[in-house]
């Protein structure tokens, strides 16, 4: 990496400064036009028809062309657009019907929610029911515009409207003049909207619990299991029957099933890797020799260098067996350590000791007797045998021979064995205990899975307090076993405070960045007075005069553009916070991408500055900044309604067609091993992607952008009565499209039971009180102070229905009631089958395959490869 040198960085900070400056700039003009407009006798220049009417032929034709192109194509290239139907594990009855050219729109609404809920999962039912609530809003406001539109378009002439000529902006609340009393229309629409508002979230969220609490009595291990965080050290818990003792006294002999504390395996992970990879080369030599009917020949790598010329296929399978060995003896030994079969020893470099007493009590000794006799018992309930018992991994060969029998050792076996055949025993096992109690491996995690036999029992270890000191033994909901970020479960307490002190810091400093670009942006919705802070913008306009339209046209296109570079970035930032499941990373994502899209998008994009800035503008003029506030944010209407329509025409472009998944798809065609129906159906680089293998629907940034329509229609349902008509359409779109996508491309998991509606609904509260705080500002800037004092009241309702809903609804929501749990146990019967249950969450480490062998449809009638 290049050293900055000082002419680099005074540059850097200059760029920085010039983008100040320009924002400082674009206020300070923008405040002071009113002004001189005063002076002036020419009548202002309002287009915002004509903005609108060119944004819906632009946009609206690429919607249609769009469409049209979707619907040739989605019946020729059903592996590109019906991924449901022609991949095995994603298949779904749903997707055998792709109906007509274009009913398709429709009639996937015909599917019933019950269905819905059970082909594509609970998250892809919440977000289309979030979609709905949009809708619903949107009609309301309709209703409301019955009486605004004719209000605000029939004001008396005065010197506040007369420069008013276009005739959308007579539909406004900017052509009532200050004091009117149609501004009392303004004050009923808002209660009407508002109090409707209200009581459909009351009711959704009840919808939601219902459906919540129906997933969490499905029997599925994530259900049964709790995660275990931040393991004191003085209770000593280092195998997983001694957490399993740690859980069993707290409750019962038979509530726990079996307990997971994972292991530092970074050794064990590189031999698998090795050996993975001498697998991927050997069924690769195999698929060449049926290719081309000649085996495949390669010069051995030597220190570097190149070597002899060598038997590719001979190779790599003398390779595997090796390294198969070596797979099978590093796993013995840390499945030792896990089981406690093979204590941990004291060291002088400060190893671990492994204690028998997990709780601090003079009796755990014989309570940890107990709990291998109970993990006996369970074994009859448990359908299959722990992973690394040797009957049923099969007989082994070779050199993990002698190290299973070694690490297993006792007397009798010693003395059936030869002198040299003991010594060589001792030296391997010896070899593997180092190898393992070195400072990477074998070493226990500060948390660990615990699975209990019931769901009560779950659902109440999540809520009891498991220790004195506060964040220890703490409890959290397990993701999916196949969803779990296992780099992310062992991090310390202090490592995971450290990394969402650096999340949060990241996510400041990056808002406070992001405020240049969007404030310029915003800035050209108005080219004209634009170019008067930036040169090269004059220069452009004067040179080609027509191009002020294009721009004001493609601005909110940029905005849209810069935006959906946000989640790729707070996906770096959240790593630091380290989640342990996807779910929880995009419920993370979610609230910095919809807390980003409210403050940047809106407010920033609204004022076209920063807080500081207006801050500096008050401060040294504040008739100036109140009389723009008062003026800004009406006039920024038709900008927001550009900006809905041109997400809306966006998304579904772009998700309906697959764009950016049929180039990533292209690119994996002609990269990386291609050759076997294996490989071409592994990802390469980590993001090229085939298309029998669809990304889960991204939710944090869809759900955020939802948010942003979401602020837009209740800030501007009172002011801008066409808002709701278009936010109506949006959300019926983006409604069809995303259930289509749910039915023939994304697979349901992971899905996280829909967490992310609860932090949605909270995200809906606040925008209902900062859009009725904004309404408050706009009545008080516009010299109403009857209208004011009518409107408190809604404020004072909106605030205590937020905290009626922060005392117990979200907290229903998370957990599933007591009695519901009974039912669930007691209709299981005395002895239920839980074998869906056992070796769920065993670390991938210790779950890999010992002795992996080639695919058997690349081996011929005469070639035997034995590994």
């Amino acid at each position: 990496m290049e050293v900055l040198d000082n002419r680099t960085i005074d540059g850097i900070g200059a760029n920085v400064s010039d983008g100040i400056c320009f924002c400082k700039n674009l206020v300070s003009r923008r405040l002071a036009s009113d002004s001189d407009d005063d002076d002036d006798d020419s009548t202002t220049n309002f287009n915002d028809s004509e903005v609108l009417r060119n944004t819906l032929i632009l946009y609206g034709g690429i919607f249609v062309g769009a469409i049209i192109v979707f619907c040739f194509v989605r019946r020729l290239f059903p592996s590109a657009y019906n991924v449901r139907n022609t991949v095995h594990r994603l298949k779904t009855n749903l997707a055998e019907d792709q109906h007509g050219f274009f009913s398709w729109a429709w009639k996937v609404w015909d599917i019933s929610e019950a269905e819905f809920l059970q082909e594509c999962g609970v998250d892809a039912t919440c977000y289309l029911r979030i979609l709905n609530i949009g809708f619903r809003l949107s009609l309301v406001g309709l209703f409301c515009s019955i009486w605004l539109l004719p209000t605000y378009y029939t004001a008396d002439y005065s010197s506040d409207n007369e420069p008013i000529t276009d005739w959308l902006v007579k539909t406004t609340i900017a052509h009532v003049p200050s004091g009117d009393n149609r501004l009392y229309a303004t004050v009923f629409a808002s209660y009407v909207f508002f109090l409707y508002s209200m009581r459909l979230v009351l009711n959704e969220f009840q919808w939601f619990i219902n459906i919540r609490h129906q997933h969490l009595r499905r029997p599925i291990p994530r259900h049964f299991t709790v995660l275990v965080r931040n393991i004191p050290a003085e209770l000593e818990i280092k195998s997983n029957a001694m957490l399993a003792a740690f859980f069993r006294k707290c409750f019962s002999d038979d509530a726990v099933l079996e307990a997971r504390l994972p292991l530092t395996s970074s050794n064990l992970n590189r031999a698998i890797s090795m050996r993975d990879r001498s697998l991927a080369d050997l069924e690769h030599s195999l698929a060449l020799l049926q290719k081309t009917g000649e085996r495949p020949t390669h010069r051995e790598q030597l220190m570097g260098m190149h070597g002899d010329e060598v038997d590719s296929i001979e190779y790599y399978t003398q390779q595997l067996e090796e390294r198969n060995a070596e797979v099978s003896r590093q796993m013995e030994a840390l499945e030792a350590i896990a089981t406690g079969s093979q204590p941990l020893s004291s060291s002088s470099n400060g190893a671990q000791t492994v204690s028998n007493d997990p709780l601090g009590d003079p009796q755990s000794s014989s309570l940890l007797e107990s709990s291998n006799e109970t993990d006996t018992k369970h074994q009859s309930r448990l359908a299959g045998s722990e992973i690394g018992n040797s009957a049923a991994c099969g007989p082994s060969s070779g050199p993990s021979h002698f190290v299973a029998k070694t690490l297993g050792t006792t007397t009798a076996v010693a003395k059936k064995a030869t002198t040299a055949v003991t010594t060589a025993a001792t030296q391997a096992a010896t070899g593997a205990v180092d190898l393992v109690m070195g400072r990477e491996d074998g070493i226990p995690y500060s948390a660990g899975f615990v699975v209990f036999s019931k769901l009560s029992t779950s659902n109440a270890a999540l809520q009891m307090i498991h220790h004195e000191t506060p964040f220890s033994m703490r409890t959290l909901e397990a993701p999916d076993p196949e969803d779990v970020v296992w780099k992310n479960v062992g991090r310390t307490h202090k490592d995971l405070q450290s990394g969402k002190v650096i999340s949060i810091a990241l996510t400041v400093t990056l808002c406070l960045v992001w405020t240049i670009p969007t404030s310029f942006i915003a800035s050209l919705s108005h080219a004209e007075d634009a170019r008067e802070d930036v040169g090269w913008l004059d220069d452009l306009f004067d040179k080609y005069p027509n191009m002020t339209v294009f721009i004001e046209l493609v601005a909110p296109l940029l905005l849209v553009i810069l935006n959906s570079i946000l989640p790729a970035i707070f996906g770096l930032i959240t790593r630091f916070e380290g989640h342990i499941g996807s779910g929880t990373v995009q419920a993370s994502k979610f609230i910095k991408l919809a807390a980003f899209m409210i403050i940047q998008t809106f407010f920033v994009s609204a004022v076209s500055g920063t807080v500081t800035q207006s801050i500096s503008s008050a401060v040294e003029d504040p008739s100036q900044i109140v009389e723009f506030l008062a003026t800004t944010l009406p006039s920024q209407g038709t900008y927001f309604v550009q900006l809905v329509i041109i997400i809306t025409v966006q998304f579904s472009s772009f998700e309906l067609l697959r764009v950016i998944p049929i180039i990533f798809a292209a690119v994996r065609g002609c990269v990386g091993p291609r050759l076997t129906e294996k490989e071409r159906s592994k990802r390469h680089w980590g993001f090229l992607r085939p298309l029998s293998d669809p990304l889960f629907f991204q939710q944090a940034f869809f759900a955020s952008q939802i948010i942003l329509f979401y602020v837009i229609l209740m800030v501007y349902c009172p002011l801008y009565p066409l808002a709701p008509l278009v936010t109506a359409i949006c959300f019926q779109v983006m409604g069809s499209v995303c259930r289509h996508q749910f039915i023939y491309i994304y697979p349901t998991k992971p899905d996280s039971g829909g967490k992310f509606l609860v932090n949605f609904v909270q995200f809906i509260l606040l925008a209902m009180f900062l859009a009725q705080l904004t309404i408050v500002g706009m009545l008080a800037l516009n010299k109403a102070p009857t209208q004011v004092a009518l409107y408190i009241p809604l404020l004072c309702i909106t605030v205590l229905f937020i905290l009626y809903m922060q005392q117990l609804h979200f907290r229903v929501a998370r957990y599933l009631p007591t009695h519901a749990c009974l039912e669930e146990d007691l209709a299981r019967g005395e002895n239920p089958d839980l074998s869906f249950l056992h070796g769920t969450y065993i670390q991938p480490a210790l779950a890999a395959e010992r002795n992996s062998q080639p695919d058997p449809s690349l081996m011929s009638d005469d070639l035997v490869v034995e590994t």
